[in-house]
Parts: structure tokens; C-alpha cells; sequence
């Protein structure tokens, strides 16, 4: 049997496991339902509105103003905007202390209703689907070892396999494997705390997330007629796909944006030892991989995007992937054609990472040994590249929809900003994210392009140094040049893993010149600086409130404090294109205040002028929950 059969199989078994897991033990235990005691003056029409407002669906009633509902957003937030609803006058089985609903089992069997009458288990129950979802790929991460001995054993020379097996593990090579897996591992735990803190939904791009959601529901439903035009969507077409598994697992146990986040989260972290692993391709020793991978892990604007439900990191992870295979040394047209269908699947998932592919696509061309073999791997992949989006335009298609029309009219969308700011915006976006690792990747790319005439460059170096200049020459003439579309900070972050392998080159060719007690202590030094600029860079999105979550925190202040008097929330939304024009009160007292998201300076790299951007550093634009006092 082979390798990638196996692992198909068993990864098809962790996913059905789950699924079972979930359908037929875990909903049965999870809460649901919430009883609503509505006013006395509430209209029919006032209460429809009310109950879409707050996902109360299926609603029974069990006296005149009393309401028996299935809550399909269990998020805190929404659970505290239902307790506060102008229109409700009591809620049960919601805590109105934690907002979290309490276990109704009335209509599970005995063994389902003491189960989740145990303390174990309503201590446990919110974390539930993130539980499954770490369970499964710990089994596959433990299933891969098993599945290559099966393989092995499958073969007539499975002892003799075996044995070089364990004896590669062994090596230098197989223990920098594991060090790349354990930094991607440890980087995981800060990205899952960004999850859990809350930021869902903040920008505007979060709500195709929904359009997954839809087509969860379809598929679990079992309603396949409108599959087709669903898949055909034509904004970032792939994404929707990526991001089935958790909206299947929200379509079975209700909607929380914390599940489809700890799922993108692993993108972001993967990305990790992902880029140590293309240095390792390319050559590198294996401290010059880690050090691309550590470096690559310490980068903020490769951290705070992992709270959002954005396509952005798990296209980069296609888009690494893809660079992954087409580094190597070796020439097989299969991989050249592989490298190509990847490269266009991360472009597909993020429209906006064209760039990245066609920068993969250029460094696996031009690593080509000879003309000919350079010839090659064009041919082939490029044929890689029309295949993936050949695919998509038959599926479009099939859906009613014109592919390449609908993309190139999207291009033209991405307007919000300034054109003429493309060839700075990346560098000044960087400096405001990453600080002092900006001057590092620039010091490095300056020694790499002196020494680019002496010829000794490695080929993690140049690597490095050609994604750079296509992706940076991409957006300054797609911007500046064409004014086809306007440069944001997530097209900026495309050049970080670049300047990665760029870094870590330099460092590699630097500590060949020291001593081995110095470059000990040299490593060391450095580790230590890294880390103190990343404990910088982190804080502000670690520390971050976002509107939503400030709005229901708000909703919930004592009674016994205001004494009934007003109270108002100042700045709490998103603030677009500035500034909102705010009429403070004669009289007031400040009873919260938190800074507003986009005081996170590379938030103002998305879509803004620099007017704008002006404007939102010069105004106080901080969350505020105000007392009104009457004179």
C-alpha cells in the first residue's frame, strides 16, 4: 500500500470519528435552547426582528409572553446582548454572570441527561469542539509514524527499510525536522490566546466566512441542489473549500467564532516550521534553518491576523508550500507540475497573493540548472498553473458565473487608499509592525545584494532575494505604475518570509567567521534580542478589545452604579474612513475605557489614505462607555 494512500485513509477515519463524535454524543450534551420572558408591549413584528437580531430560531411558545428557543449564536457576546435586549424582560438557562447557557437535557435519553448533569463535563462542554479539533490532528501527527511503518512492512524489503528509517531519524537532518515542529508548536499557544480573546468578525472581509457557513449547512442538511452555484463563488473561490472543516463543526454545534479561528490559527503557526523547512530544500545547514523558522516565528504581522477569520495565512501556507516543492534541487516534471498547481491554489484562496505565486513560480524557474532545465520547469509549470484555474472556471461555469471576467473586475475593487503610496506603504507598514526586525532583514538583504557580484551567494540567499524583488516590483508597478489596485499591509506581509530565508543566510554566513564559543554566545545574544522586540511587537494585539466584545461588556454594567441614568458608548465600532464626528454629553463620567483596534497602527495600513491615517492618530478614537448626568 502506498505511503499517501495510507495516510488518505487515516485521515478520512480521524475526520469521520470526529464528525460521529460530535453528531451523535457531543450535540446531544451541548446547550441550546434559552427560554425568553418578552415585555408586555412587545409586537409579533418587534419580536420577528428581535429573534433574527439575536439567532433565536425555532421558537415555541409555552405561555403568552414566554418563548422557548434554539440559540444558534452561543457566543458571550450575543448570550449578553440577549440578556440586555431592550424587548426581554427575563431570560432562562443563560448565566447572567459568565453568559455562558446552561445544560437543558430534558429531551436527551438517562445516560445523556447524567452526563451532562456532571460537574466534569459543564466545566468542560464550551471547549468541546476545539478539543475534538486538537484530537484529530494529534492522531494524524501520531498516525504518520504508523502509517510510513505500514508502508514500510508492505514492501518485500520492509525490515531493511526499517532500519534506514530509524537510522535517517537519526541524523542532523531528521532532528531539525523535529525542532522545526516543536518551534511551530510552541508559537501555537499565543496564536490560540489572540483566538479566544475575541477580534471575529471585526473586518469586513470576516463575513465570507459566512458564505462557508451557508454551504455547511447544505452539506450537513444533505441539500445538494444549489451546491454547484455555491462552490462558484468568485471572490477568493478556494477559500470557502479550505474553510469547510470547522463551519461543518459549527453547522453540527452551533455557530462560535472561536472554532473556525483555532482552525486558522494552525495555518499561521504551521507556517512556522514551514519555512524552515524551504530553507532545508534549498540547502540550507540546520541552523540556518531554524533560524529562518525562528525568525519568521517572533514577526508580528505574521501573528495578529491569526485572530480573524481571514484567507490570508492559509494561502500563504499553499504558497509555501508550493515554494517547498519547487525548491529543490532536482529537476522531475510531476514536481514542477505540482508546484504549479499549488501556487495557483493559494492564489485562488487569497486573490490578493498573486504575487506570491508568481514569485514561487520565478524562483523555481530560474534555480533550474541548466537552459534547458529551466525550460522545463516553466513549461510544466505553468501547465500546473492553468490546470488549478481551469478547474475553478469549469466549476464557476457550471454555477452560472464568468471566472476570469468576475477576477479581473475584482482587481479593480481593491481601490480603497492611495495608488501612489505603493512603493513606501509596505516599508512603512513594516516598520510599525515589526520595529527593529525591519532593520535586521534590511541589513541583510543590503550584504546579500554587495555580495550578489562575487557569485557566492547560497541558494537560500537568492531565493530570498528574487521573492523579494517580485513581489515588491509587483506591487510598485501594479500600484504606482498601472493603478490597478492599491497596496494594504497584508499584501506587504507577502515579502516576510523572503526576508526570512534572506536573514538567515546572512546569519549562517556570519557564523561561519566566529569561533564555536562565539557562536554560541553570538546565537544566544541574538535569540535574546529577537525575543525582546517579538515581547514588544505582541503586546498590543494580546491587550486588544474589539467593539463587539466592548459593546456586550458594556451592556451588562450593575443598574446599582448607573442608578438608572444614561449610559452611552463612544468610538465602538469600526471606524471608516476616520474619525467619527462625536457630541459628548455636558455632564458625564467615564465608566470604561479601552483602546479602540485601530490604535494598532497596522490596522491603518488597510484601506486608508494617509489623510485618514492622520486623522485616526491625531483624534482620540478610544472605547468608551460614558454615565450621562442630568443637570
Amino acid at each position: 500500500m502506498r505511503r499517501w494512500h495510507v495516510l488518505l485513509s487515516t485521515s478520512a477515519a480521524s475526520l469521520a470519528l470526529a464528525v460521529i463524535v460530535l453528531h451523535g454524543v457531543a450535540a446531544p450534551l451541548l446547550p441550546s435552547h434559552v427560554n425568553v420572558r418578552w415585555r408586555e408591549a412587545t409586537t409579533a413584528a418587534q419580536r420577528a426582528a428581535a429573534e433574527q437580531e439575536l439567532a433565536l430560531e425555532s421558537g415555541e411558545a409555552t405561555d403568552q409572553r414566554t418563548w422557548r428557543y434554539v440559540v444558534r449564536n452561543r457566543t458571550r457576546g450575543n448570550l449578553a446582548r440577549i440578556v440586555s435586549h431592550r424587548l426581554i424582560e427575563d431570560t432562562y438557562h443563560i448565566d447572567p454572570n459568565t453568559f455562558t447557557l446552561a445544560i437543558d437535557p430534558s429531551d436527551a435519553p438517562p445516560w445523556v441527561q447524567s452526563v451532562a448533569r456532571s460537574s466534569v463535563f459543564q466545566q468542560g462542554e464550551t471547549w468541546l469542539p476545539t478539543i475534538l479539533i486538537v484530537v484529530v490532528f494529534v492522531l494524524l501527527a501520531g498516525l504518520w509514524p504508523l502509517e510510513r511503518r505500514i508502508a514500510s512492512v508492505a514492501s518485500s524489503t520492509a525490515v531493511r527499510r526499517w532500519h534506514v528509517e530509524r537510522a535517517r531519524l537519526r541524523t542532523a537532518h531528521g532532528r531539525t525536522v523535529y525542532a522545526l515542529a516543536l518551534l511551530a508548536l510552541a508559537s501555537l499557544p499565543l496564536r490560540l490566546s489572540l483566538v479566544f480573546s475575541g477580534g471575529q468578525f471585526y473586518w469586513g472581509d470576516e463575513s465570507r466566512y459566512n458564505q462557508t457557513r451557508r454551504l455547511a449547512a447544505v452539506l450537513v442538511e444533505g441539500r445538494f441542489d444549489s451546491l454547484t452555484q455555491r462552490l462558484s463563488q468568485t471572490d477568493h473561490p478556494l477559500f470557502r473549500l479550505i474553510a469547510l472543516p470547522p463551519a461543518i463543526i459549527e453547522a453540527l454545534t452551533g455557530d462560535n467564532p472561536k472554532i473556525p479561528g483555532a482552525y486558522f490559527a494552525l495555518f499561521s503557526a504551521f507556517n512556522v516550521a514551514l519555512i524552515g523547512l524551504i530553507a532545508m530544500r534549498l540547502g540550507a545547514v540546520p541552523a540556518e534553518a531554524l533560524a529562518a523558522a525562528f525568525v519568521l516565528a517572533v514577526s508580528a504581522s505574521f501573528f495578529y491576523f491569526a485572530r480573524h477569520l481571514l484567507p490570508y495565512d492559509a494561502a500563504m501556507t499553499l504558497g509555501l508550500s508550493a515554494l517547498y516543492l519547487g525548491a529543490g534541487s532536482e529537476s522531475r516534471p510531476q514536481r514542477s507540475l505540482l508546484c504549479g498547481v499549488i501556487a495557483g491554489c493559494a492564489f485562488l484562496t487569497y486573490l490578493g497573493y498573486w504575487t506570491l505565486a508568481a514569485a514561487v513560480l520565478v524562483i523555481h524557474v530560474l534555480l533550474g540548472a541548466s537552459v534547458t532545465d529551466i525550460t522545463r520547469r516553466a513549461v510544466f509549470a505553468g501547465i500546473g498553473l492553468a490546470m488549478a484555474i481551469g478547474v475553478l472556471v469549469g466549476v464557476s461555469a457550471l454555477g452560472g458565473k464568468n471566472l476570469p471576467q468576475a477576477l479581473l473586475g475584482f482587481s479593480s475593487e481593491v481601490n480603497q487608499g492611495t495608488f501612489s503610496e505603493g512603493w513606501r506603504l509596505p516599508w512603512a507598514y513594516l516598520w510599525h509592525a515589526e520595529h527593529g526586525l525591519l532593520l535586521l532583514w534590511l541589513g541583510a538583504a543590503a550584504w546579500g545584494l554587495a555580495t550578489l557580484r562575487t557569485g557566492m551567494l547560497s541558494r537560500t540567499m537568492i531565493a530570498g532575494l528574487l521573492g523579494v524583488a517580485v513581489v515588491y516590483g509587483a506591487l510598485v508597478l501594479f500600484s504606482v505604475g498601472l493603478s490597478r489596485f492599491v497596496v494594504y499591509g497584508r499584501l506587504a506581509r507577502q515579502l516576510v518570509p523572503f526576508f526570512c530565508l534572506i536573514s538567515a543566510a546572512a546569519f549562517q554566513t556570519w557564523r561561519r567567521s566566529l569561533t564555536e564559543r562565539m557562536r554560541v554566545i553570538s546565537t544566544a545574544a541574538m535569540a535574546l534580542l529577537l525575543l525582546a522586540q517579538a515581547t514588544v511587537n505582541f503586546s498590543t494585539p494580546l491587550r486588544q478589545v474589539f467593539p463587539a466584545d466592548f459593546t456586550a461588556r458594556s451592556s451588562t454594567v450593575d443598574r446599582s452604579i448607573t442608578g438608572g441614568a444614561q449610559v452611552i458608548a463612544v468610538n465602538a465600532e469600526h471606524l471608516y474612513p476616520g474619525p467619527k464626528h462625536v457630541v459628548l454629553p455636558s455632564q458625564y463620567e467615564v465608566l470604561r475605557q479601552a483602546p479602540h483596534p485601530l490604535q494598532f497602527i497596522p490596522y491603518q495600513y488597510e484601506g486608508y489614505t494617509p489623510a485618514q491615517r492622520d486623522a485616526l492618530r491625531s483624534t482620540d478614537i478610544s472605547m468608551k462607555l460614558l454615565l450621562v448626568h442630568e443637570r
